[in-house]
């Protein structure tokens, strides 16, 4: 889908296998808790999502969205 601050990708995204220093990360109960208690930063709840995801994983968000850096989070901007 295209829209305003939306990542293009060339091509359909796919699974990289750990490749390119990427990593697949499950959603459990910690950071799903997590995102609930943010402060109100950002009022996308799939952005919170990550956002808790990558907090409680230690890993950086790639993202365009400046809403994101708000956060104690790591932040790549795309």
């Amino acid at each position: 889908q295209r829209g305003p601050g939306r990542l293009e990708l060339a091509g359909r995204p796919r699974h990289t296998g750990g490749r390119a220093g990427s990593t697949e990360l499950a959603i459990s109960h910690e950071p799903a808790g997590r995102a609930g208690a943010l402060p109100q930063h950002h009022r996308d709840p799939c952005d919170r999502m990550l956002i808790a995801q990558a907090q409680a994983s230690g890993v950086t968000i790639v993202t365009r969205d400046p809403a994101c850096a708000a956060y104690d989070v790591d932040v790549l901007p795309a």
